[in-house]
């Protein structure tokens, strides 16, 4: 009896647990979109509540002021440690079939997160204290296609060249696309993502392996 009591209230904590993460959740998403609209020194906490569904109390419970909301998103956004898990597990040192998967994750990062991205752009005084974290992501990203270009060039696979240049010019050609995509509403940039991903990185890695 004492057993199943236990397990209960276990059960009622990984409840709560839960329901707690949705609601943080929620105000997140929320708190981005608006801010994304009208900025981030014009939306209020009582106005992320509305948003989210909440009460303004329950958005100061979960992350106490607004600094600390965004500062909350982008920790939630961040893709170093599935990108460093990508590099350790799913790397099979084959130049266009390591740098393709890459690109669709990358890709995906970009398109999920482009309201977060516009902010830190768009309103760069108001969230410079934020922009180290922010900017953490890349960095990491950066650093894992620097060491990956120096072992491939280490086992032969492709030409002598610097690792970092050529890890900021991959990253810049996909930020690129994407971005002036958004801006352009695709009236310019007339491509499909897969048709840029598959032509963009069969160019890359010929240079690469000339």
């Amino acid at each position: 009896m004492l057993v199943e009591t236990n397990i209960g209230s276990e059960q009622e904590v990984t409840s709560m647990t839960v329901q707690e993460a949705g609601t943080a959740d929620k105000i997140l998403t929320a708190a981005l979109e608006l801010m994304s609209q009208k900025g981030y020194r014009a939306v209020t906490m009582r106005e992320i509540a509305a948003a989210a569904g909440v009460c303004e109390m329950t958005v100061f419970r979960h992350f106490g002021n607004k600094r600390r909301v965004l500062e909350a998103a982008v920790l939630r956004h961040s893709y170093a440690l599935p990108m460093k898990k990508i590099f350790a597990e799913n790397i099979v040192w084959d130049l266009e079939q390591d740098l393709l998967l890459i690109s669709h994750v990358y890709r995906d990062y970009i398109k999920r997160n482009i309201s977060l991205i516009l902010l830190f752009i768009k309103e760069s005084d108001s969230t410079a204290e934020l922009r180290p974290l922010a900017l953490e992501s890349p960095r990491q990203l950066a650093s894992y296609l620097t060491d990956y270009f120096r072992t491939m060039q280490a086992k032969g696979k492709i030409i002598p060249t610097n690792a970092q240049a050529q890890a900021v010019a991959f990253l810049a050609i996909n930020f690129g696309f994407y971005f002036s995509a958004l801006l352009t509403g695709r009236e310019i940039i007339n491509l499909t993502d897969e048709t840029f991903i598959e032509t963009s990185v069969r160019n890359f890695c010929r240079g690469l392996q000339a």
